[in-house]
């Protein structure tokens, strides 16, 4: 437990300081070049592939973690490092039929899947997307092996990795705003070939002995098998992203642009929390299985559960409360003016309320994924898919772009509840009351934290006022004060849940 603590430490450590570059890279990205044809290219661009592609091809490495973990459990280490050599290669056979199918039909695919792009814009998504094809190639590659340092608890390298493909595509981001705008996507497939170089270095160093075997074995054909329901499964999510990029691509220039800077604000947010709870939970929920320990399993899946609820419920409160002075410091200078500050602010705030849902949504899927059951996972997929793209088509008529920030936010929320259920069916009941009561004390910790943290921003703001680091300096305060309020509310109210946090923090 100690070391899963401190790998959740150094996980979020890293994670933040690659999200503030990131974040550093959008805005760059909004000051060269703001909410224009430009970066709707670019992004549908880097988007296609993973819409196409990524869905098949991910899903192997997603279903590699279990069957792994089962073989390096039973058989030992030698015969794992067989079964990853081989999957790796199998997955690397597939990427570049892939990518040589991408690359034939290019401007077929756009003239489809962005209907809305007409003139500079079409020709420039072509152009992009013809390049971003290649990234697939080091996309499953590394995937496969973030995949296998997990098993076997190397988050830190997997993470640090990720980093340098986070500096590589801001130091792109600057070259091509003082430059060449072209320069954005092969900084995004460069960078993704330097990420899987990493990984696969830092593989090796953690054990992993390549060895040339290219058959289709037992376990082969059981990674395929449970990858079949997850690839289909997660068609349902690029089928929505799918939906809500061709419908923004209809909108007015700069919606998807609009979407995506929201998006990455909601991104950061999120991920500082859920990212390092997931990634580590997910093989831990695996070895639970291979052992038998139902129990284990539960016990792990609960306090995982009350984790995203004692975090995320503030996180996303306070974000909505500080979303139009976040905005404005992130991105508005250069070329993001106070129309795109306005429709980025706008989309957060609809985004911002899933939140809680997204990352319980995240962790259920991942206890099924350790139980080998990836059916059930697909069919709320799709049906996720019917709400969202019915939601998008009544919302988007009387909210534009935000109707489908909103209609995403709603779609997950939905879809919490069949999946909770059907898992409670799996492996058994497990009590949700004391995580209800916690979710109940966290909405009433946050509202007063929010209250307060509105008027502790507008009281600062104009003592300490204007300026970059002076608006850094305002929003740093009030979170911290509203980190302090929230809590020390949870502590009056007694939400005993709380004390995992504090040892987290004390450890």
């Amino acid at each position: 437990m100690a070391s899963l603590k401190k790998n959740a430490f150094w996980i979020t450590g890293i994670t933040l300081i690659s999200k503030i570059i990131g974040f550093g890279r959008e805005m760059a990205m909004a000051h060269f070049f703001g909410a224009t044809f430009i970066i709707d290219a670019y992004l549908m661009a880097v988007a296609i592939p993973s819409i196409l592609f990524g869905g098949v091809l991910n899903s192997i490495s997603v279903t590699f973690v279990p069957v792994y973990t089962e073989i390096n459990e039973r058989m030992g280490k030698k015969q794992s490092n067989e079964f990853t050599s081989n999957i790796s290669l199998i997955s690397l056979i597939l990427s570049i039929a892939a990518t040589v199918l991408g690359l034939l039909f290019t401007d077929e695919i756009v003239r489809i899947l962005a209907s809305g792009f007409k003139g500079e814009t079409y020709d420039l998504t072509v152009k992009f997307l013809r390049i971003s094809f290649f990234a697939l190639i080091a996309m499953v590659l590394r995937n496969i092996f973030v995949s296998f340092l997990h098993c076997n608890n190397r988050y830190i390298t997997e993470k640090i990795s990720s980093l340098a493909f986070t500096l590589i595509n801001f130091i792109v981001v600057i070259i091509s705003g003082f430059f060449n705008y072209n320069f954005l996507i092969y900084g995004y497939t460069m960078g993704y070939f330097v990420f899987m170089i990493l990984i696969i270095f830092n593989s090796k160093t953690s054990g992993y002995k390549f060895s040339f075997k290219l058959e289709i074995s037992d376990n082969i054909k059981n990674v395929f098998y449970l990858a079949v329901p997850v690839f289909v499964g997660s068609m349902a999510g690029q089928i929505n992203l799918l939906v809500d990029k061709t419908i923004a691509s209809r909108l007015k220039e700069g919606s998807i642009s609009s979407l995506n800077y929201a998006s990455v604000v909601n991104s950061f947010v999120f991920s500082l929390v859920t990212v390092a709870m997931v990634t580590i939970i997910y093989p831990v929920f695996s070895k639970k299985i291979a052992r038998n320990d139902i129990d284990g399993f539960k016990d792990t899946l609960i306090k995982g559960l009350n984790f995203l609820i004692i975090l995320l419920v503030p996180i996303t409160v306070g974000s909505i409360i500080l979303a139009k002075p976040a905005i404005v410091f992130i991105y508005e200078r250069g070329a993001f003016g106070n129309s795109a500050t306005e429709m980025t602010y706008t989309a957060f705030i609809f985004y911002a309320v899933g939140i809680l849902a997204v990352g319980i949504k995240s962790l259920m899927i991942k206890a099924f994924y350790s139980l080998k059951e990836t059916k059930k996972p697909m069919v709320i997929g799709f049906i996720s898919v019917g709400i969202n793209i019915g939601l998008n088509i009544i919302l988007v008529r009387y909210m534009e772009h935000n109707g489908l920030a909103l209609a995403t936010s709603i779609t997950a929320i939905v879809t919490v509840f069949p999946l909770t259920a059907l898992l409670r069916k799996k492996i058994g009941p497990f009590t949700l009351l004391n995580s209800t009561k916690l979710f109940l004390k966290s909405v009433f910790s946050s509202i007063i934290m929010g209250v307060l943290v509105y008027f502790i921003y507008r009281y600062i703001s104009p003592i300490i006022g204007i300026g970059f680091l002076k608006e850094f300096i305002t929003i740093l305060i009030t979170v911290i004060l509203g980190a302090a309020i929230y809590f020390a509310v949870m502590k009056v109210i007694k939400a005993k849940e709380l004390k995992y946090i504090e040892d987290l923090i004390k450890k």
